[in-house]
């Protein structure tokens, strides 16, 4: 292989990479809005409502088909709070995420569908609609920026390889 032969193929390899970052960032995003209390301001909705927390800690990530567990009744206590969902979940989840594979985050819990269609209260517009709506909003005024941090980090990396 010749020298712009590796350059060709050292940018098809940045390109993937920043392409499989970019997903992955927004999925994180709406995972985020999706998992805690945010406000809109035009309806008040926000995140998962919390009753007895088996609605938040039902969420689930997934790549290629959606994953159908849920949290069991009762798992919560003042003793044993039910768990969080971290980043470290989601990015446990999507770890291996290739381009044309998809990132699924998703409840299936038999009551969701309910919440996602308003009949909550404290969410009575959704609550994956509305954390999709406000991801695209935080995305356009601010961009991808640990996507943005990971591709100069390898782009300087490829560059000094192929300087080398």
């Amino acid at each position: 292989m010749d020298s712009t032969q590796k350059q060709f193929a050292a940018v098809n390899k940045l390109v993937d990479f920043v392409a499989q970052e970019a997903v992955k960032e927004v999925g994180r995003i709406v995972f985020d809005k999706i998992r805690v209390g945010w406000r809109q301001p035009q309806t008040g909705s926000f995140g998962s409502p919390v009753l007895t927390g088996r609605f938040y800690t039902s969420h689930r990530v997934a790549l290629g088909s959606k994953d159908s567990s849920v949290t069991p009744e009762n798992v919560g206590s003042e003793s044993s709070p039910l768990p969080k969902l971290t980043f470290q979940y989601y990015d446990r989840s999507v770890q291996g995420f290739k381009i044309g594979t998809d990132i699924i985050i998703s409840n299936s819990l038999d009551y969701a569908v309910d919440l996602e269609e308003g009949f909550s209260r404290k969410t009575p517009s959704g609550v994956y609609r509305v954390s999709v709506e406000a991801a695209k909003v935080q995305i356009i005024s601010g961009g991808l920026p640990r996507t943005k941090k990971a591709a100069e980090g390898r782009a300087t990396s490829v560059a000094k390889r192929l300087a080398a």
